[in-house]
């Protein structure tokens, strides 16, 4: 598995989705179709948990109890097919108390292989680039965003533009 979302929160490890295919081939069939924790202390065994959209890329941070999913990418083709990947600008926050996900104010743009972090309680989001078809027209992103994680709905700000394109940051 490459490319999942993962955060820790106490002593519990989440890993969401990822991709299991071969290196930089992708299709629908290439994702792992699950959300899954473990308690890292005690080594038990993976407990699975409600999913959202399987996908890759996507970058996960735990804050205040809560995990947030942002962004990502998902792959519309066949395997067959030519590849057809799209990024996203969702934005989602789960609680493990409930396990339930939580829609959030999405991303300005759609972004994919980037990395978050959360400091002070404000979650920043950079690196990472735009896809919209084949991986042959990927648009780099400029600058990231930062949110405040006590306002809601989320107000995504502009950060400064890097001079440097990144990506797999993590």
């Amino acid at each position: 598995i490459t490319s999942f979302g993962a955060a820790v929160i106490g002593d519990w490890l989440y890993v969401y989705s990822g991709h299991v295919g071969v290196a930089h081939e992708y299709s629908r069939m290439d994702y792992l179709n699950a959300f899954v924790r473990m308690n890292i202390a005690e080594k038990g065994d993976w407990q699975s948990l409600a999913m959202g959209p399987t996908m890759q890329g996507t970058a996960m941070v735990a804050h205040d109890g809560k995990l947030y999913r942002i962004g990502g990418l998902s792959a519309r083709n066949h395997p067959e097919e030519d590849q057809d990947l799209h990024s996203t600008a969702e934005v989602s926050c789960y609680d493990p108390a409930t396990d339930t996900w939580t829609q959030l104010t999405p991303l300005p743009e759609a972004r994919s292989s980037h990395d978050a972090a959360v400091l002070d309680g404000k979650l920043y989001v950079v690196g990472g680039w735009t896809l919209a078809g084949g991986s042959d027209n990927a648009r780099w992103l400029e600058h990231g965003y930062v949110a405040d994680l006590s306002q809601r709905p989320l107000v995504w700000k502009p950060l400064p533009p890097k001079h440097t394109t990144s990506r797999a940051l993590a």
